[in-house]
C-alpha cells in the first residue's frame, strides 16, 4: 500500500494538508461524505463536527456506518477528496507523482481557527496524523469492492480504466475490473472493481516446487515499498508494483 504526504499548502492565508493513497486502499475513489463500516459508530467522536453527526442517515448509523469525514480523526475532519494530479497546486506539494492516486485533505479555516494558531509546523504535524489515520485502515480485503466513477464517453472511459488499473499491478492484492456499468440515481455511471486474492502468492504457488518453502513480507528499502521474498535458501527484494509477466520473470530467474 502506497501512501504519500504533502507539504502544507497555503490557501487564502490558511494552511491545508493532503495525503495520497493508491488503489489498494479501502478508501480509494471515495468521497469524504461516502459511508464506510466501523466497529462502533456510537464511539466515534466525529472530529467535533456536530452538524455532520446530526445529518447522518439514521439507518446507516444503526448499522455502524459513518461518513469518512467523521471516521478519520484529523482536525475538522476530511474536507477534500479528489483524483491526484501532479501538475496541480496540491500535486506540486508532494515529493513524487500522485497521478493515479486518490487524495484526501483537511483545512484549517474552520470556525475558531486562526492563522496564528495553525502555523506551517503545526499543519505538518496534522498531516502526519492524517497519514497515520489512513494507514490504519489498511488495504482492501478480497471481499471488498471499489466503485469508480467513470466518464460517459466510451473512449474516455477506456483511457480512465487503463490509467487506474492498466500497466503495473499491486502484486499483494491484484485488482481486476469489469466493464459492466451501473447507473446511480442521478445517472452517473460506475464501474465495480473487484479485488482478488494476493497475486504474488498465486504466482509462487504456480512456479515453486511444492516441496520448497517460501515466504514474503512487505519492507521499506531506500524509502520505497518493496517485498522481501524467500524461496528455499534464496532471498530477493522485489518491487511491490509491477506487471504479472515481470513478476514471473523475476521469480523464475
Amino acid at each position: 500500500m502506497k501512501i504519500l504526504k504533502s507539504k502544507p499548502v497555503l490557501f487564502g492565508g490558511h494552511y491545508n494538508g493532503y495525503v495520497a493513497i493508491d488503489r489498494s486502499h479501502k478508501f480509494f475513489g471515495k468521497s469524504y461524505d461516502d459511508y464506510v463500516k466501523v466497529d462502533n459508530a456510537g464511539e466515534v467522536k466525529g472530529n467535533g463536527n456536530s452538524l455532520g453527526v446530526f445529518l447522518l442517515d439514521e439507518k446507516k448509523f444503526k448499522n455502524n456506518e459513518l461518513t469518512i469525514d467523521l471516521v478519520i480523526n484529523v482536525h475538522g475532519g476530511i474536507t477534500y477528496s479528489e483524483k491526484g494530479d501532479s501538475q496541480s497546486v496540491i500535486g506540486k506539494a508532494f515529493n513524487e507523482s500522485i497521478d493515479g492516486m486518490w487524495v484526501f485533505g483537511f483545512d484549517t479555516a474552520h470556525f475558531g481557527d486562526t492563522i496564528k494558531e495553525w502555523t506551517e509546523e503545526k499543519t505538518a504535524k496534522e498531516i502526519d496524523k492524517l497519514y497515520n489515520e489512513l494507514k490504519k485502515f489498511g488495504e482492501v480485503s478480497e471481499m471488498d469492492t471499489i466503485e469508480i466513477e467513470v466518464p460517459e464517453d466510451d473512449e474516455e472511459y477506456d483511457r480512465e480504466i487503463m490509467r487506474l488499473f492498466g500497466g503495473e499491478t499491486d502484486i499483494l492484492t491484484k485488482t481486476s475490473f469489469c466493464k459492466e456499468l451501473e447507473k446511480d440515481d442521478d445517472g452517473t455511471r460506475y464501474c465495480t472493481v473487484d479485488v482478488d486474492d494476493c497475486l504474488l502468492e498465486k504466482v509462487l504457488e504456480k512456479i515453486v516446487d511444492p516441496k520448497t518453502d517460501y515466504s514474503f513480507k512487505q519492507i521499506e528499502h531506500d524509502g520505497k515499498e518493496m517485498l522481501l521474498v524467500k524461496i528455499g535458501d534464496r532471498e530477493m527484494k522485489i518491487p511491490r508494483y509491477m506487471t504479472e509477466k515481470e513478476l514471473i520473470k523475476i521469480l523464475e530467474k
